[in-house]
């Protein structure tokens, strides 16, 4: 049932087609029910995802949505990583002052970083969202796409408790401890 509902929502966003899409997206985003979250650009030679990726911004009205009653149930959806990035992502644009602004990026060859906070347009932090609490490494595209873009301050934002490094200087905190750590940086 939670599957058939999940593939109504994704049927629709195609019947509505490109143009009224875009305006009922625009219309959703100004009563900030969602979250459209714009890509990074950098003339690196390769090839970026160009379209945004759309959050719906109370991921409480989204488990709804998606009739996910119990924990349980988000833990088994396809949703679940969706989910665990929307609410990073809803937790760090309250903490960031006038100035920084979120991003992705994300290349056709896959290669992706979840969050990217740009001080001034330019990449500073990049943020890896990890609903996996016993592993929470990367892909291999993140630290690639960290080391093309130049980014020294690469974390990883996951439901665990302790705070810890992986290799390439990868540093995997808990969500309150990213929060301090962003809100320390951006001052």
């Amino acid at each position: 049932m939670r599957e058939l509902r999940f593939k109504k929502l994704v049927l629709l966003g195609r019947a509505l087609g490109t143009t009224t899409a875009r305006r009922y997206l625009d219309t959703l985003a100004q009563t900030y029910l969602v979250h459209a979250v714009v890509p990074y650009y950098a003339n690196l030679g390769k090839r970026i995802r160009r379209a945004p990726k759309v959050f719906v911004s109370d991921t409480g009205l989204l488990h709804a949505l998606l009739d996910l009653r119990e924990k349980s149930d988000l833990m088994r959806h396809p949703v679940l990583g969706f989910s665990w990035e929307g609410f990073v992502l809803q937790h760090l644009r309250a903490h960031l002052p006038f100035g920084w602004e979120v991003s992705f990026w994300r290349t056709a060859g896959g290669a992706e970083i979840d969050l990217l906070l740009l001080r001034s347009g330019l990449p500073s932090i990049a943020i890896e969202a990890k609903a996996n609490s016993t592993d929470p490494r990367p892909r291999r595209g993140f630290r690639q796409s960290c080391d093309d873009l130049k980014i020294q301050h690469r974390w990883i934002a996951y439901p665990g408790e302790d705070e810890f490094t992986l290799r390439g200087e990868m540093h995997v905190l808990p969500l309150p401890m990213l929060i301090q750590r962003v809100r320390e940086m951006v001052q």
